[in-house]
């Protein structure tokens, strides 16, 4: 038994005692410990001898010893947390440190923060390269069907493969698990070749029979946004021989190749989710640069997949800790690179804007105050206002006019903010309805509460009555409940895939624009994407989506509101390289290497 379990039976025993004096003979704390009187007064030297306790020994009869212990239950679950940070067991660690109050133990945590960044580590005669970071939340699900937060799905991106991918800086689809596809004049059957040798995590070689049953499966998964953006295109699903397969569509579709980019597409091994559709979403397997080996309360860990089609990562090992004290919900600093000691060291902040927006839209579909274009008109004008510009800058975001912030940025020298909105008389005086604001909800604690509520501040300082309302974005899609909102408050973050990205945003149900447009606006809708998918050429299809976008703002149906910024700091002169933020704002592993 260690020594802290032995110093935990004291306080079980004296726990009214701590940094008081009480007086046992050596007898009845050995009685206390269940061990022998001389090893007890060995223990009780060590403990003095570390300041866990206060002892001081009497002899003779009739002589009473001092014991004073100096450690409560927490101070001693903080020294065990010390203990095995210095040994490196971080699982353990991790699971003390939970066991205390949040934020009282700064000293500890500060310690935590050493060891995270990137770490060298000897082993035998090689070095192990490990990236180590804390992070909020926890994982539901690694399925990449079921993927919900941005944190899952940027680990999951490194779990999975696709059949294609999208290149960022080229803005096209290229090869990645299919090395060659062909197309039909038509744009209805598609044939994907598949690469030869690549090994899923548990040593099994990808065929098309795995294509086949990913594409099959997705049609019987619940009833969710992911759900219909790939089987309903489909038709049917043909394997031609073990590396090749056909997809037949319902009909022409430019934007297929576009599809099989995303991640919820990607190809896993049927026969592992059969026998444990649970365990599957834990301990997912795919063909990814790595694999899961740790996912639990404490902590995920992600090691080298060696044999990865595309070569092996630069680093060993990913160690993600749950651990919300070291990452603050509202920080814009996603993780640090290294351990960050502000005064002697010299440190630059990389950022990345975050391709999407915060807006609100209008219901249409409901008659009430807003069923006015004129009235949405005046609502819009009265959060147009040097107020609103001041309070994106203190939460670190600029003004959206736009789900891109490149367009953003071009119509933002068109925009004048005012002091104060004008014209609300008119609405006042001719309705007296109150206004429902619905701000959507991904997990508890994760919404848009702080925007609908700054909306409402606005509109009841021009003497409106209105109401918010914070509600799971799966929940509010549902007719019966969309139909009681008035305004909806929601976000939008696009893959690097634009098009893709934004033609789902106009035709998927959680992003409330499809579902929330009179009878006409929806027509028109409909045909503006009927357009997209049959047109091949890249600069058009874009100018059909920047379309869109234009229609909805000068119809009143949609207000932008915000970008955010992603953010990451990095020490001068680091001997990290390949340092890169991704779409989902985290940094990505596959190019990080340590010079």
């Amino acid at each position: 038994m260690q020594l802290f379990e032995h110093y935990q039976q004291l306080l079980e025993k004296y726990e009214q005692k701590i940094k008081q004096k009480c007086y046992p003979s050596v007898d009845e704390i050995a009685d206390c410990l269940n061990i022998s009187t001389r090893y007890t007064k060995m223990l009780l030297k060590q403990m003095n001898e570390v300041k866990w306790i206060s002892w001081l020994p009497q002899r003779g009869r009739g002589k009473k010893s001092t014991l004073i212990l100096n450690l409560s239950k927490n101070d001693i679950l903080v020294e065990q947390a010390l203990q095995k940070l210095k040994k490196g067991d971080f699982t353990e660690a991790v699971k003390i440190i939970k066991q205390l109050p949040s934020g009282e133990y700064p000293n500890l945590l500060e310690e935590l923060q050493r060891h995270l960044g990137i770490q060298e580590e000897k082993v035998l005669d090689d070095s192990k390269d490990i990236f180590r970071y804390a992070f909020y939340q926890s994982i539901i699900s690694l399925d990449p069907a079921l993927i919900l937060s941005r944190h899952e799905a940027h680990i999951a991106e490194h779990i999975y493969d696709t059949l294609v991918i999208y290149n960022e800086e080229h803005k096209s689809i290229v090869p990645h698990l299919a090395h060659q596809w062909t197309v039909d004049r038509e744009g209805i059957n598609w044939i994907f070749h598949l690469r030869k040798g690549v090994l899923f995590h548990h040593g099994r070689e990808l065929d098309a029979k795995d294509v086949f049953h990913t594409m099959n499966r997705l049609k019987n998964l619940p009833e969710r946004e992911n759900k219909q953006t790939i089987t309903d295109l489909v038709k049917d699903i043909i394997v031609i021989n073990k590396r090749a397969v056909q997809f037949v569509l319902k009909e022409p579709n430019h934007l297929f190749l576009h599809y099989l980019t995303l991640l919820h597409t990607a190809i896993i091994p049927i026969e592992v989710i059969n026998h444990s559709k649970e365990r599957f979403g834990k301990y997912p397997i795919g063909t990814g640069p790595y694999k899961i080996t740790q996912n639990d309360d404490t902590m995920v860990v992600l090691n080298n997949h060696p044999v990865y089609f595309k070569g092996r990562t630069f680093l060993d090992q990913i160690e993600m800790i749950n651990l919300p004290e070291l990452y603050p919900r509202d920080s814009n600093i996603q993780y640090h690179l290294h351990f960050k000691n502000k005064h002697h060291e010299q440190w630059e902040t990389l950022t990345r804007i975050e391709e999407g927006a915060c807006y609100l839209t209008f219901n249409e579909k409901k008659h009430s105050l807003i069923s006015c274009k004129e009235t949405r008109d005046i609502l819009i004008n009265a959060l147009n206002t040097k107020e609103m510009e001041r309070y994106y800058q203190e939460i670190g975001a600029v003004p959206a006019h736009s789900f891109i912030p490149n367009r953003s940025k071009i119509l933002q020298k068109k925009v004048e903010y005012s002091e104060k909105s004008n014209s609300v008389e008119k609405i006042i005086n001719i309705h007296k309805e109150s206004i429902h604001i619905y701000a959507t909800e991904i997990r508890k604690g994760v919404n848009y509460e702080k925007e609908a509520r700054w909306i409402k501040k606005r509109w009841e300082q021009l003497g409106m009555e209105v109401y918010v309302h914070i509600i799971s974005h799966y929940e509010l899609a549902k007719p019966s409940v969309l139909q009681n909102a008035d305004v909806i408050v929601t976000g939008l973050a696009l893959s690097p895939n634009q098009i893709l990205a934004l033609s789902l945003c106009y035709q998927t149900e959680t992003f409330f624009i499809s579902n929330i447009l009179s009878p006409k606006n929806s027509n028109y809708l409909k045909i503006q994407l009927d357009n997209l998918k049959t047109n091949i050429d890249f600069i058009a299809q874009f100018d059909i989506l920047y379309g869109i976008e234009d229609w909805l703002k000068k119809n009143k149906i949609i207000k932008f509101l915000y970008h955010r910024y992603h953010h990451v700091d990095v020490k001068l002169n680091s001997r990290i390289k390949g340092i890169e933020l991704t779409s989902n704002g985290r940094v990505g592993y596959k190019e990080l290497w340590i010079k």
